[in-house]
């Protein structure tokens, strides 16, 4: 599944329009302040502004575009989300990072440095994703046979995985190579995680690639990619693996042992973890639906490029 840039979360509160920041909204009230000083002199926002057009300038406006259609959405049906909701998400993102909070902070932490994302883009990305899951529902008919088939791989051997999407083989290639240095030894999961999230076309790519547990007849993964897991030594990275939609590199961060017969406890939990999985996809398909149809017209020329390289 191609990532949006919609969950990291999967990743513009007080950034987008009606929001009275940013440098319009200073100029409006008479703040004539220059982007920059270089010894002393100034450097104007009109001089850095095709170029942040040209580099981010289709990222942003697409993340802005969401924000808008969704907030649309939310009116539209009575929805209301706040700061709790907020909250919420990040607490969900930091539980599915890792389950050590330390450790999951830390990957978070190295997620927003590979995708940029500073205080204002990881505001608005938590709250579009808040506004996403407001949105979306589960069917539960689904959700029970999805769960039926995880109880039934709950006492095979499974691993903890985490995964590169690329669009062909040489670009998953040389994902490959960047997070092996080119060799076959041991790769951190940190490093991994990091590349992930700045090259991977996988909504996992917020999560750092990760995907959780993958079992030998878990049909949630493609065979071939469960294949290479099963056959893959721990802290080593498999061969790229075409799946039919994309082609995968992944990482076998963890084997789990064989466990005992499921209790009332981990039944809940597999029934949560699966609803969170389901909504997550729901949400992705949500944000990929609403940009199909906007109708967006980039009044800049710089804007209207980088418009249009987004996704490539």
């Amino acid at each position: 599944m191609k990532r949006t840039l919609t969950v990291v979360i999967g990743l513009v509160a007080g950034f987008g329009a009606g929001c009275g920041g940013g440098y319009e909204g200073q100029r409006a009230r008479g703040d004539e302040r220059p982007a920059a000083l270089v010894d002393g002199r100034p450097v104007s926002w009109e001089r850095l502004k095709p170029g942040l057009a040209e580099l981010a300038g289709g990222e942003v406006m697409e993340e802005v575009v969401l924000d808008e259609l969704l907030a649309r959405r939310c009116a539209a049906r009575g929805v209301e989300v706040g700061a709790e909701q907020v909250a919420a998400e990040r607490a969900l993102l930091i539980e599915s990072l890792d389950t050590s909070p330390d450790r999951a902070e830390e990957l978070l932490a190295t997620i927003r440095a590979s995708r940029k994302l500073g205080e204002a883009r990881f505001a608005g990305a938590l709250k579009r994703s808040a506004m996403l899951r407001a949105l979306s529902s589960v069917d539960e008919a689904a959700l029970k046979a999805e769960v039926e088939a995880a109880v039934r791989l709950w006492e095979g051997e499974r691993s903890v995985v985490r995964i590169i999407s690329s669009m062909n083989e040489v670009e998953a290639a040389a994902a490959r190579r960047r997070v092996t240095g080119g060799g076959n030894g041991v790769v951190e999961a940190m490093h991994f995680a990091a590349v992930a999230a700045e090259v991977s076309l996988d909504e996992s790519a917020a999560r750092g690639g990760l995907v959780g547990e993958v079992g030998g007849m878990d049909t949630r993964v493609a065979a071939g990619l469960r294949d290479a897991v099963t056959r893959t030594a721990v802290g080593h990275v498999t061969p790229v693996v075409a799946t039919g939609e994309s082609f995968v590199i992944a990482l076998v961060q963890e084997r789990l042992p064989r466990r005992d017969a499921m209790t009332r406890g981990d039944v809940e939990r597999v029934v949560r973890e699966t609803r969170v999985r389901m909504q997550r996809r729901e949400m992705e398909r949500l944000a990929r639906e609403l940009l199909s149809v906007a109708k967006v017209v980039p009044m800049d020329r710089a804007l209207g490029w980088g418009w249009g390289q987004r996704g490539r």
